[in-house]
């Protein structure tokens, strides 16, 4: 489920960035590779973004007694 959120949100990044990149007076494969980066480093943020708060909110619905 965290993958499928993940890979939504960084596709309509990758078009926000590319669309934004286009102002630019950048080349194609300039422009390509830091669309690549942004995409893929907002994907591990939010799939890390999402792991984390999953493990916050399921130790706040049962959290761990000793």
């Amino acid at each position: 489920m965290y993958i499928i959120f993940a890979a939504a949100l960084a596709c309509l990044l990758g078009r926000l960035i590319w669309k934004e990149l286009g102002r630019s007076a950048l080349s194609r494969p300039v422009r390509a590779g830091l669309t690549a980066l942004g995409v893929v480093v907002s994907a591990a943020l939010v799939l890390w973004g999402g792991v984390c708060l999953s493990i916050y909110l399921f130790q706040w619905n049962d959290p761990i007694t000793w």
